[in-house]
């Protein structure tokens, strides 16, 4: 599945674009794994990229594209998530530098990553990681587990969390209740629900990084990470009184929607 995964967007890196087609060229790959998993994964990761590929890919409706080519294991490049979320800010979508780019790499930048299981936070002060911490109990699996177990308890209805998806699609869920002498289904919004759980642990995250971190210490945070699309606007007022603060979100160079953040 990793395989397939890898190839599906090495192979949409290499789909004609505007500077040609890399036919001919040295191939470079440039990836990244969590701090603490670098010494021990990278040389997994490089094995897992090196080599010859040969694959097809249909986009859409559109025709099938063949890929044939090979990566030379010295031309794989491993480095630190937490830096490459910074390189993320410092660079356009062409690979160049940003007019403040010099900034960022002569301060102190914190790197505020949620995802759905985990947070992340990193500390990168003068182009070095200067400490991580990673919390399991801080992501969007804690909104939804807050959210069901808010449900189950004032509505005795069993949600689990890998159902959440399809009652997100409708933002409501069935109750049978009995009323007047008689059996009756009642669809239930539970946006109200969902939201006070978000804002909740929103804030236990945002207390968190306070507690971890020096921020006076500190002149950027850069929010990335899918679950910082649903914290936004709640980091900005949270942090609205530290000037010497700089929020920037980690997508600021390109089109993707914030939710995919990475």
């Amino acid at each position: 599945l990793f395989r397939v995964l890898a190839e599906t967007g090495l192979g949409i890196a290499m789909f004609r674009s505007k500077y040609g087609v890399p036919d001919g060229k040295d191939l470079f790959v440039q990836t990244g794994l969590p701090p603490k998993y670098l010494k021990m994964d990278t040389d997994i990761l490089k094995d897992a990229l090196a080599g010859h590929h040969r694959f097809s890919l249909w986009l859409g409706s559109g025709e099938e594209v063949k890929f044939d080519f090979t990566i030379d294991r010295e031309n794989i490049d491993v480095i630190a998530q937490p830096m490459g979320s910074l390189f993320s800010v410092v660079m356009d979508k062409d690979g160049k530098p940003v007019a403040n780019a010099v900034d960022f790499f002569h301060k102190n930048v914190i790197v505020f990553d949620p995802g759905f299981g985990t947070l992340d936070i990193f500390q990168i002060r003068q182009q070095r990681i200067a400490g991580t911490e990673t919390f399991d109990n801080l992501g969007m699996k804690q909104v939804l587990k807050e959210t069901a177990e808010t449900i189950n308890r004032d509505y005795k209805q069993d949600i689990s969390i890998p159902a959440m998806q399809k009652f997100l699609g409708k933002g409501t869920f069935r109750l049978v209740k009995r009323e007047n002498g008689r059996m009756i289904t009642q669809d239930v919004p539970f946006a109200p629900i969902l939201d006070k759980a978000n804002r909740k642990v929103c804030e236990e995250a945002l207390h968190t990084l306070e507690q971890v971190v020096p921020l006076e210490e500190f002149d950027y945070l850069i929010i990335t990470g899918g679950t910082s699309a649903a914290w936004n606007s709640m980091i900005r007022e949270y942090f609205s009184g530290i000037s010497t603060l700089k929020i920037v979100e980690g997508t600021q160079n390109d089109t993707l929607p914030f939710a995919f953040a990475n």
